[in-house]
């Protein structure tokens, strides 16, 4: 299988390196060059410098050859955007990570519907650098390589049953 994952945040790594345990062929788009630089020697994967928002930087990954593209950046509203270009590019399975929830409205106009995942709660910062901020929720490490693991095994992609995360994909169910 091929998964192609927009953004190179800590989410993004542990499910890339999983996935390459298990012999999965993996593209990186990032956007930050220092950051793949760091990265190039430590993950066996291909790398693409870029913005993945962008319809020629996405074409570069071979969407009709890619079995996901999972939006896993930092920003919600980059998600969106490259979420809606994946999947007007052709790619099968389209997965976006969305945080803030009055963003929630809009993913569901766009039709990219929830997905639940089981995740593990953690506090943040509040934007003025007060601890004890609103609880975010992000899978583990691992929950998404789990997730591609079990739909290479049974030949589709499925729903868990708990969640309280935001992760949207734009067809079928994780």
């Amino acid at each position: 299988m091929r998964f192609v994952f927009i953004g190179a945040g800590s989410l993004a790594i542990a499910t890339i390196r999983l996935l390459i345990e298990r012999n999965q062929e993996v593209v990186l788009v990032e956007r930050d060059k220092v950051r793949i630089d760091a990265l190039v020697d430590d993950l066996d994967c291909g790398f693409i410098h870029g913005d993945g928002s962008h319809p020629a930087l996405l074409r570069e990954a071979m969407p009709k050859q890619t079995d996901a593209l999972f939006c896993l950046s930092g920003r919600d509203q980059d998600n969106i955007i490259a979420s809606l270009v994946g999947r007007s590019l052709g790619f099968r399975k389209v997965i976006t990570r969305i945080e803030d929830e009055e963003l929630e409205h809009i993913t569901l106009a766009l039709r990219l519907p929830p997905q639940r995942v089981p995740v593990a709660r953690q506090r943040i910062a509040t934007a003025g650098g007060r601890r004890g901020g609103p609880a975010y929720s992000y899978p583990p490490p691992g929950v998404l390589a789990r997730a591609v693991d079990t739909a290479r095994r049974t030949g589709g992609l499925r729903q868990f049953e708990k969640s309280v995360c935001r992760i949207y994909t734009s067809r079928g169910q994780l």
